[in-house]
């Protein structure tokens, strides 16, 4: 018998779905990863990074052309790296350093599938998936060589931690610091700031989180996360202060608060211009499933946790003073989750007028 939080497999789900999903996840993720040059303005460079790295081995320092490129830590550009070494004498440099991008697309569709069917149950993990691949921002940038990708999959695998943290102490803290962790050496604190507010809230905002197993997965989760913190920060520190200090003042802080010229200003109410057509179709249907299942969404523990994580991130970018559309990425999970809860319960034509606006 299901527990109330969970809603039981969705009715219209068919047998085949879990297959079907796989299977079309796999198609998405690879279509277009290889057979064409760098696009756009942020292919070119990262893979000039990622050249270099090939070319002198350095992994502390990224560099372009010959300057230090200190905007992000390396774990996407090593991880290419990876790719690179491993795949040189079958395709080109640039096309074996973006399945890096295939990697981390599919760690963020698992554990989005896995923190759908934890929050509703069975059925819900193949929606919810299916829902994140359908989002306008994941299609619009979701295949470039870019850092975003392995923030995605790092903050996906965080927020499935967080969900299983207060029942399960070792599988919650594990993935919690860990994603924590990816989330940090892909992007800086952004990531790592979402993720700790948003476990301080839930013992905050709800007694059910202030129990002794959640204090345990999060001193777990903070054992888990140091090496990511401590390691790559320590040999930059160790190899160049000034470029330390570069990295964590200007590329972090003020990037957010806007006293160094980094990335480009939120002018002209960019987020109110942006949010609706980088999260549709999983906002709206987010919305839908808050009302649709409002007895339960809101007693639901992992609806809280997405609810929660998704309140903290979007307060941040829409109060930081960069703005660009792709920061939203990290961000589609969980509207995503919540939105798997109503999917099966759409009307036809509901289900006609998403396919038709997604495919605009």
């Amino acid at each position: 018998m299901p527990s109330p939080n969970r809603a039981g497999p969705p009715p219209s789900a068919p047998r085949a779905g879990l297959a079907g999903a796989i299977l079309w996840s796999a198609v998405f993720t690879f279509s277009g990863l290889v057979g064409h040059d760098p696009w756009k303005q942020d292919e070119p460079y990262s893979f000039g990074i990622i050249y270099n790295m090939y070319l002198t081995g350095d992994l502390v320092v990224p560099t372009l052309a010959a300057d230090p490129f200190m905007e992000k830590p390396p774990a996407y550009y090593i991880t290419a790296l990876g790719f690179v070494h491993l795949l040189d004498d079958w395709l080109p440099l640039h096309d074996a350093a973006r399945l890096a991008t295939g990697l981390y697309l599919t760690v963020a569709f698992l554990f989005t599938g896995l923190l759908g069917r934890r929050v509703w149950g069975d059925g819900y993990g193949v929606l919810a998936v299916l829902v994140l691949m359908s989002t306008l921002e994941l299609n619009h940038n979701g295949h470039y060589l870019i850092t975003d990708i392995a923030l995605v999959a790092g903050m996906a695998m965080a927020f499935y931690g967080l969900a299983l943290a207060r029942q399960r102490v070792l599988w919650g803290g594990l993935w919690l610091g860990t994603g924590t962790g990816l989330a940090f050496l892909s992007k800086g604190l952004l990531g790592p700031g979402v993720l700790g507010l948003s476990a301080l809230l839930m013992p905050a905002l709800f007694s059910s989180w202030r129990s002794g197993t959640y204090r345990k997965a999060l001193l777990l989760a903070s054992i888990a996360v140091l090496p990511w913190l401590l390691v790559w920060p320590t040999l930059l520190y160790l190899r160049d202060t000034e470029l330390f200090l570069r990295w964590f003042w200007d590329n972090n802080f003020g990037r957010f608060f806007g006293f160094s010229e980094l990335g480009p200003p939120a002018r002209d109410f960019f987020w109110l211009r942006t949010f609706y057509w980088v999260t549709f179709p999983a906002f709206p249907l987010a919305l839908f499933a808050l009302w649709r299942r409002r007895r339960q969404a809101f007693a639901n523990e992992g609806v809280r946790v997405a609810l929660v994580v998704s309140l903290v991130g979007w307060s941040l970018l829409f109060t930081s003073h960069t703005a660009r559309d792709l920061y939203a990425l990290p961000l589609l999970a969980p509207l995503a989750v919540i939105a798997a809860g109503a999917v099966a319960e759409l009307p036809a034509w509901g289900n006609r007028l998403v396919y038709w606006l997604s495919g605009i």
